[in-house]
């Protein structure tokens, strides 16, 4: 349905209309898009914090640990940031563990349901380097005894990591000296705070000489992979081994070798990720004399932890004249994973550059040899993470092109095309050092942040959201709402209740909404949102309200006083070229279409052209997207596509009752059901039925008739009905 048949229907039967929009800015977030300012998490007290970690809350925020001195001995903290960027907890963080002595570096995971668990190392009885753990639930209540649960007693541990044991618990694993050696051990702690393993846990390698800096990832059936460094042999090897939930040992004591005596050379500590398959694929850099630093990787598979890609693995970089360093992976969800690395191929005056490889299942690079450039802007950009979500990749890293450390991030999707600003967006340019970032996914493609930071007079613990599009503040996408008349009149946000806008009053009826204008038909004019208030572009004034729709910066006026198209690039300018006198309804990115003068047309920015394959004869073309047209009327009823040049019938769908699709849906209004379109045939929902449909927007599906009144949302299996809103008024969708 084009804007222009929404409008009339606004303003007609002044009844309560959705529109789903994109580019609305709504001041119900606390994050700044300013990245000198973001989220204080715990800053001001007088003294430092230090190392921050950070696992997501389900909900679209973080919950966040550090350590910090503010008790006089270091401590742990924590503190929740929802999606907007609001903290949830006491000011500066909850304790997690003030004991005796010091606490500090600390690991979460998420517990699972909403809270996490906490792990550090702890001095509290003086002699020994222990780990305690807590859980924290998601109002920021702590479950387990005050000042966490034992898990080794008498030990000096090092470097313990953690991963969520799918059930509430969580499996840990560290290296000890209680052989002599440093040896690595492990335990899992379940979702009440009980060691399940033997007490001090359980060993995971007692090999000669050391073992030392374990990783550790889930093995997706209650159990753990870990992998370490290891010189067993007096060379610089890497080890692993998998455990179940048990406890049990089920690859060769003391681990298979995934990297062993390699060129001779020196590996340093692997990082892991899950195969899919209860395997794992390793990643680690690897130097050789007169060859450099360069990128390995390796993949195990689950039962007995045999290699699938040779004795040696894959080579990632083999760039001889440079250093390719401090790898960091994360998985594709499709079997592979992605990489990235700093990298000195361009080195000029100590600069190093973000580069990346994406592998697939089998160990191929999906992408250019050697690796795509992320960012190589000026100076140096060090120490790179990659948080991985829906198919693509966020990749962070240290950035000192200002002068100073800052962050800054790139979204790379499965084919290696950057998505956002060339080199990065900054997450962070505050004055001084940003560091010691960690990152963890939104759920909707973008991430959470959080980091060190020395702007103040101590080092203190900052946040800040990027959203999927790389803004620091959201740009919504089907979560905007606006109600033109009866119940409720107002402008309403969706964040799975409604909640209206209380800045707006859309009592004169707002009539459409495209990027961050809005159409008054009543009051007469155009507005803008800032974010906080509404102004009247007061260059523009429709006195008839005959303005109709527009898109990408341009707006028709179809009535009244100065009927024509126009483009508003900060003032109004009537584009001469074109005049629709005869009633220009609706167009969509280049192409516009004239229903009385018969015809379609494209905008190349200075002139209008008529696509003279197609002509709707009786003027029956009703609406368009992505190359598509319907015809409804007349000569020629069905589906076409548009290819640039000529436009073909799709003749295995016949829209005779077809009204109107966005992003590969169709509605069928005459009973007939709900369609989906895959680029070669058109197959039916048959678990909707769309007697009463009148739209669909981006995955949304409002029904304003008879049967299941409301507005659904559909994943691509199931239609779920939003219960916090009642579409009985509904009459129409604006899928622009």
């Amino acid at each position: 349905m084009t804007t222009k048949n929404c409008a009339t229907i606004c303003l007609s039967q002044f009844v309560v209309i959705m529109i789903f929009l994109a580019g609305l800015n709504t001041p119900a977030w606390s994050w700044s898009d300013d990245p000198t300012v973001n989220t204080a998490i715990s800053s001001g007290i007088g003294t430092n914090h230090f190392l921050p970690q950070i696992t997501d809350d389900g909900s679209g925020g973080a919950i966040i640990t550090w350590f910090d001195g503010r008790n006089g001995n270091y401590d742990i903290f924590s503190q929740r940031v929802d999606a907007d960027g609001a903290v949830q907890w006491a000011a500066n963080g909850v304790v997690i563990c003030n004991a005796a002595n010091t606490q500090w570096y600390p690991e979460i995971v998420s517990d699972g349901s909403g809270g996490a668990i906490i792990i550090w190392r702890d001095h509290r009885s003086g002699a020994s380097s222990d780990i305690f753990a807590q859980k924290i639930n998601a109002n920021g209540a702590v479950q387990w005894t005050p000042n966490g649960v034992s898990l080794t007693s008498g030990l000096y541990t090092n470097e313990p990591q953690m991963t969520a044991d799918g059930s509430g618990g969580a499996i840990i694993t560290w290296n000890d000296y209680r052989d002599g050696n440093s040896n690595i051990y492990a335990q899992r702690v379940n979702s009440a705070g009980v060691a399940q393993w033997t007490a001090n846990g359980i060993v995971i390698s007692a090999a000669a000489n050391t073992q030392d800096y374990p990783q550790i990832i889930a093995d997706g059936s209650g159990g753990a992979i870990i992998a370490w460094f290891d010189g067993r042999d007096g060379n610089s090897n890497i080890y692993a081994q998998r455990v179940n939930t048990s406890g049990i040992i089920q690859w060769t004591a003391n681990g298979v070798a995934i990297v062993s005596d390699f060129y001779n050379g020196g590996s340093r500590v692997p990082q892991l990720v899950t195969d899919g398959s209860g395997g794992a694929i390793f990643v680690w850099d690897h130097w050789a004399s007169g060859n450099g630093w360069n990128i390995y990787m390796q993949r195990a598979e689950g039962s007995a932890g045999a290699l699938q890609w040779g004795t040696s693995g894959v080579t990632i970089t083999d760039i001889l004249t440079s250093d390719q360093e401090y790898p960091y992976i994360a998985s594709d969800g499709a079997g592979g994973t992605y990489i990235t690395w700093e990298d000195s191929r361009n080195y000029v005056s100590s600069n190093w550059d973000i580069y990346a490889q994406r592998i697939n299942a089998t160990g191929t690079p999906q992408w250019t040899a050697n690796g795509i450039v992320i960012s190589d802007a000026t100076n140096s950009q060090r120490k790179p993470q990659i948080v991985a979500d829906g198919g693509s990749a966020v990749f962070t890293w240290g950035d000192s092109r200002s002068g100073n450390a800052d962050i800054y991030l790139q979204r790379v999707d499965i084919n290696g095309i950057s998505q956002w600003a060339t080199n990065g967006v900054a997450v962070s340019t505050a004055a001084n050092t940003q560091n010691g970032f960690q990152n963890v996914a939104d759920g909707s493609g973008g991430v959470v942040s959080v980091w060190q930071d020395d702007r103040g007079a101590n080092a203190d613990i900052y946040a800040q959201r990027v959203y999927v599009n790389g803004d620091l503040i959201p740009t919504f996408y089907d979560e905007l709402a606006v109600d033109f008349g009866g119940i409720g009149k107002g402008l309403y946000h969706y964040d799975g209740s409604w909640t209206k806008l209380t800045s707006w009053d859309a009592e004169e009826n707002l009539g459409t909404l495209n990027g961050d204008p809005a159409v008054e038909f009543v009051g007469k004019g155009l507005w803008t949102y800032d974010g906080s208030a509404w102004t009247k572009l007061t260059a523009w004034d429709v006195d008839n309200s005959g303005l109709g729709g527009w898109a990408s910066g341009l707006a028709v006026d179809f009535g009244g006083i100065g009927k024509g198209l126009y483009n508003y690039d900060g003032s109004w300018t009537k584009l001469t070229g074109w005049d629709p006198e005869q009633n220009l309804a609706g167009w969509s990115g280049d192409l516009a279409a004239e229903f009385v003068g018969k015809g379609l047309w494209t905008w190349d920015g200075s002139a209008w052209t008529k696509l003279t394959a197609w002509d709707v004869d009786s003027g029956g073309l009703a609406s368009w997207s992505d190359g598509l047209a319907v015809d409804f009327g007349g000569i020629g009823k069905g589906l076409y596509n548009y290819d640039g040049a000529a436009w073909t019938k799709l003749t295995s769908w016949n829209a005779e009752s077809l009204t109107g699709w966005p992003e590969g849906l169709a509605a069928d209004f005459e009973g007939e059901g709900l369609w989906t379109y895959d680029g070669a045939s058109w197959t039916k929902l048959s678990n909707w039925d769309a007697d009463g449909v009148a739209g669909v927007a981006g995955g949304l599906m409002v029904d304003f008739g008879t049967i299941g009144k409301g507005l659904h949302f559909y994943d691509g299996a199931t239609w779920t009905k939003l219960t916090g809103w009642n579409a009985d008024d509904m009459t129409d969708c604006d899928l622009n």
